[in-house]
């Protein structure tokens, strides 16, 4: 029933007059209905992971995002969500706001909200101000098509044509929705908005009341987000859905009673390498921690002349404290590549008595070359000064051809 009269309202949109004596009609014909929300927490419902990444980090009160349809009518499925556990009084909820913004236009035009948001911006003329409540309309709460009105007709043509757009279902809801929803449920609506360095914030994060004031105690609470998410977070955040915040279960709350926020750094400790075991040290014995490979001393450590040990943390070429695991798997690293080096050439002496040079002065003398030692040979430097004089020696010797 309530479809069909939502159509029938959208069909008047183009004539205020007509649209505004329908709505009255409606009003009559309609029960009046308390709206009570339930207490209920979030374990009967899906949790918005997108939305529950960009909540801001002042926001410390025990609710959770939960997941809503993003059909256009994302924000009154929020608010039914929130009074029955689904949906299904979304187009009841959208049909009577449309009639009290209608019937009740004067109140919103001059909402509390926006005569209480105190909005600065620089004029060249006048210098710096707060902003009218037109130009905060126009921000704040018109879509696109209702800027376009603004830009032609003014004022009044596009607020009124912002009105009757709310009649239209599957079509996105702004600020002035918030302000009749609050009215037709009865309770406090309490947004939240993750950019909280906005100039508008003022307005995007508020409490709206009912017109008539608070049924109960009770506040629904619900988020503007996006469902992309906030990707690049030093971009302007865009808004194009809404999620209503339920309470976090018990399971939620002691999960999160088990951990403990810290607001300040950790403190770094005075870490020091241990050359011997190949540890971070931090105060205590290496020794004591038995499961760790234990690593011999370096030439590239400086020891101490009379123990022969390495001093704890003196480097000769690097001249620091290893303070990560990280850097810590690097210098094993470059150990263990030093000593195998070490051992390659202590393996090449044993194999060449202790003569260098042996695998490549053995060719020239006609020696046969060990295979072992073939790929280690290379091709003795020859002196250019020798050879030159040799040359001359062997010219001399012979006869020089006489010119006839």
């Amino acid at each position: 029933m309530a479809l069909v009269d939502l159509r029938r309202l959208a069909s008047c949109r183009k004539d205020f007059s007509k649209y505004l004596s329908l709505c009255e009609i409606l009003e009559k014909k309609s029960d009046r209905v308390s709206f009570s929300l339930r207490d209920d927490d979030v374990s009967q419902h899906q949790i918005d992971r997108v939305s529950l990444q960009i909540i801001p980090g002042s926001f410390k009160e025990p609710f959770l995002p939960v997941r809503s349809t993003g059909d256009g009518n994302c924000l009154f499925n929020s608010a039914s969500i929130a009074i029955c556990q689904d949906e299904t009084l979304a187009h009841e909820l959208r049909l009577r706001t449309s009639i009290e913004l209608a019937i009740h236009r004067d109140f919103y035009r001059n909402h509390p909200v926006l005569r209480a948001a105190k909005i600065q911006f620089n004029s060249r003329k006048d210098g710096v101000g707060f902003l009218p409540m037109e130009s905060l309309f126009d921000l704040t709460c018109f879509n696109s098509e209702s800027e376009t009105v603004f830009a032609k007709e003014g004022f009044e043509a596009a607020f009124l044509n912002e009105v009757m757009v709310s009649s239209v279902n599957f079509t996105y809801s702004g600020t002035l929705q918030i302000m009749g929803l609050a009215s037709v449920v009865g309770v406090s609506i309490e947004t939240l908005h993750p950019e909280q360095t906005n100039k508008l914030l003022s307005i995007y994060q508020n409490t709206f009341h009912p017109r008539n004031g608070r049924n109960s105690d009770q506040v629904l609470r619900i988020m503007w987000t996006n469902t992309s998410g906030w990707p690049d977070q030093s971009k302007e955040f865009k808004v194009n859905h809404f999620v209503p915040l339920l309470r976090k279960s018990p399971q939620e709350r002691k999960r999160d009673a088990d951990w403990k926020f810290v607001s300040h750094k950790r403190k770094q400790t005075n870490t020091q390498w241990n050359c011997e075991k190949g540890l971070k040290r931090q105060g205590k014995n290496a020794r004591s921690s038995p499961s760790v490979k234990t690593h011999k001393p370096h030439k590239s450590y400086a020891t101490n002349k009379e123990t022969q040990e390495p001093e704890t943390a003196k480097f000769v070429k690097g001249k620091g404290t290893v303070q990560s695991g990280r850097a810590a798997k690097r210098w094993r690293s470059k150990i263990d590549t030093v000593k195998q080096q070490e051992n390659t050439k202590t393996q090449r002496k044993l194999e060449t008595n202790g003569n260098p040079k042996r695998s490549w002065s053995a060719g020239h003398k006609g020696e046969k070359i060990p295979d072992n030692e073939k790929k280690h040979s290379a091709k003795p430097t020859h002196n250019p000064t020798r050879v030159t004089a040799q040359k001359r020696k062997i010219s001399e010797q012979r006869p020089r051809q006489q010119i006839q």
